[in-house]
């Protein structure tokens, strides 16, 4: 390295980052899922903690006035937080992983949350794709669910965060899930039984 600034030193900077970046597959893994494009760079900013949450925007110098979590306002929302621990979102990901048997602790940073969902590659017939699309399509709802509650001043409600709309990603993908209507239904009468 000369010191000297070319394009092309740059784009190999650039290059050998994001070859880095990507030693686990999870790129590969996430551009890979047959769904529309926005659900997979959805997912790709997520796993990178690109996303517009408050603790990224106060880190970018805009003025967040109420950083706290809209579902459960205890702790400040951070994607970890606000996808994955949760009191009100865990819920869900624990009764999801109860369906396939899945015991364990669950992740917190986006993107282990995401290998640990692509590592079961089997359990009950379930295949690791399936699954994948299941993790986008939750991650997916709850994000929709946070924007209703931010920018039309909606409520938590668990009835909403499937709402129906955002689980195209199942109906889309290229091995949909019989009956994920009526899947997702039932995991929120079981949210709803078990924890409101």
């Amino acid at each position: 390295s000369t010191g000297v600034y070319t394009v092309s030193s740059a784009y190999q900077l650039l290059d050998r980052e994001s070859r880095d970046d990507n030693t686990d597959g999870v790129f590969q893994d996430v551009w890979k899922l047959k769904i529309p494009s926005k659900a997979v760079f959805f997912a790709w900013r997520l796993i990178r903690d690109r996303l517009p949450t408050k603790s990224n925007l106060s880190r970018r110098n805009v003025d967040i006035t109420d950083k706290l979590c809209p579902f459960y306002r205890e702790k400040d929302e951070e994607a970890a937080h606000l996808f994955f621990s949760c009191h009100k979102i865990m819920l869900l990901w624990w009764e999801s992983s109860s369906w396939i048997n899945m015991e364990g602790v669950f992740l917190q940073n986006p993107r282990q949350h995401f290998l640990q969902h692509s590592c079961c590659t089997t359990y009950l017939g379930i295949k690791s794709k399936r699954w994948l699309i299941w993790w986008v399509s939750l991650t997916w709802c709850v994000l929709n669910h946070r924007n209703r509650m931010a920018f039309s001043n909606d409520i938590f409600n668990a009835n909403k965060l499937g709402g129906g709309r955002y689980i195209f990603l199942l109906d889309l993908a290229e091995e949909p899930w019989k009956g994920i209507w009526h899947t997702f239904s039932l995991l929120v009468k079981q949210y709803q039984r078990r924890f409101l």
